[in-house]
């Protein structure tokens, strides 16, 4: 079925029916939920906790699972699709996905390029959300960013705790200005 036939199909259902499917949709998986809570409330907290999950274990999972960078992405994707206008939300998904990244190497060891380069790229995609944040929100990033620095500095090789900062480094020249 095109779009076009379901949106011809759902345009001429009754108030309720929607309601019925929706609920379905609902009900089907964790993912269709989290989508319907962050689109019905992007900004409560707890419409981010099926996307933290994701974004934990796909980046940070225990030592049986492997690390699955595209996974915690599609989180943080989905969540924009979900609340496209959510910025701060978005910003702290992607905060988490950088911190949980870090958690990794501090707890069993160093990993590859692949593994920092994505990371480094999400903090650069922070960057660019951040500017378009409340001076508040841009604040709590800022020292959410500083200790990501302390708790990375010189313990992390590949060039990546030099890049967390730098990050921070404009992130507070910027509360400067």
């Amino acid at each position: 079925m095109k779009w076009s036939e379901a949106k011809r199909e759902l345009r001429a259902m009754e108030k309720d029916e929607l309601v019925q499917l929706l609920k379905r949709l609902f009900d089907l998986n964790p993912e269709n939920r989290s989508f319907l809570e962050a689109k019905l409330s992007p900004c409560g907290d707890h419409s981010m906790d099926y996307y933290k999950r994701e974004i934990a274990a796909a980046v940070n999972p225990d030592m049986d699972s492997p690390i699955e960078m595209k996974r915690g992405r599609k989180a943080i994707a989905s969540y924009k699709k979900a609340a496209p206008d959510d910025l701060w939300g978005r910003g702290e998904l992607m905060v988490y996905f950088v911190e949980q990244g870090a958690d990794f190497p501090l707890d069993y060891g160093d990993i590859d390029g692949p593994f920092y380069t994505s990371l480094c790229r999400m903090i650069d995609s922070i960057l660019e959300v951040a500017d378009q944040l409340s001076s508040k929100e841009y604040s709590h990033l800022a020292q959410r960013f500083e200790a990501l620095d302390a708790a990375t500095a010189n313990k992390i090789g590949w060039g990546f705790s030099d890049h967390i900062t730098d990050a921070k480094c404009v992130l507070l020249s910027r509360l400067e200005q």
